[in-house]
């Protein structure tokens, strides 16, 4: 069955994109390939996509815009650390508590400010490439699985068909 929130995405789809001829299987593995995009950001990456695009989307271009904005820089991190703002992303909280959290920066001294930058930098870029691991090993699981359900539905296909397997 397919989650309704993928449904939607595709009701978007159709009547941005009238001549987008859609079968069965294609909404199947792009619900494979989107189970792990929260249902608000695919809607809303969906509905920025139809506004801003002739062709109709790919998975990955929903991945991408659902992802929300770029990842910051580390120099960028810092700055927002540094300026007392919350950190931009979890790297950036990470890398913040690995160096002394909030009470350090409170209690830095003039001197220090380019030690804790390094040093925020450092895991701050560790931790931002454990994440892009993580979400490439995600990927890899995700794309073997679509893969393995397409070969299971190809194979009742020829059952049904009574033709023998490839």
């Amino acid at each position: 069955m397919i989650p309704k929130h993928i449904a939607e995405v595709f009701a978007v789809f159709g009547e941005a994109y009238p001549k987008w001829e859609v079968r069965e299987r294609t909404v199947e593995v792009w619900a494979s390939l989107l189970a792990d995009v929260p249902a608000d950001a695919l809607k809303r990456a969906a509905v920025q996509y139809a506004r801003t695009s002739k062709f109709p989307p790919t998975v990955a271009e929903l991945r991408e815009i659902a992802r929300g904005p770029a990842e910051c820089s580390a120099e960028e991190a810092w700055g927002e650390i540094y300026k007392r703002r919350p950190p931009p992303n979890d790297a950036a909280k990470r890398a913040l508590e690995a160096i002394g959290g909030n009470q350090m920066l409170r209690n830095m001294l003039t001197a220090q400010v380019g030690v804790h930058r390094a040093h925020f930098m450092r895991c701050y870029d560790a931790y931002l490439g454990r994440e892009r691991d993580t979400e490439e090993r995600e990927s890899v699981e995700q794309l073997t699985g679509a893969a393995r359900e397409l070969r299971e539905l190809d194979e009742d296909d020829n059952r049904l068909l009574g033709e023998e397997p490839e």
